[in-house]
């Protein structure tokens, strides 16, 4: 006698499917929420002053990443203390 149905192998690879989904697709779709949530918040999200601001704070930022990533390269032949 055969009962025809779902799979438990069919569940667990649509399962494994959707993480898999996520686990790659997860900061895109946290950062698109955290910019809809800002934009409909506050009217000023989008300006061209806030989106100027943004890049002026994360330049700086990047210049302490190249730092760093030039001390983590070159490791113990330069000392920068």
């Amino acid at each position: 006698m055969e009962i025809s149905g779902v799979n438990r192998n069919d569940r667990f690879t649509r399962g494994s499917r959707l993480v898999g989904v996520l686990s790659k697709a997860g900061l895109v779709l946290a950062i698109l929420a955290v910019v809809l949530y800002g934009s409909f918040a506050s009217p000023a999200f989008f300006t061209a002053g806030n989106l100027l601001n943004v890049l002026t704070s994360m330049s700086i930022v990047g210049i302490v990443v190249v730092g760093m990533t030039f001390v983590l390269v070159v490791g113990g032949l330069a000392d920068l203390s």
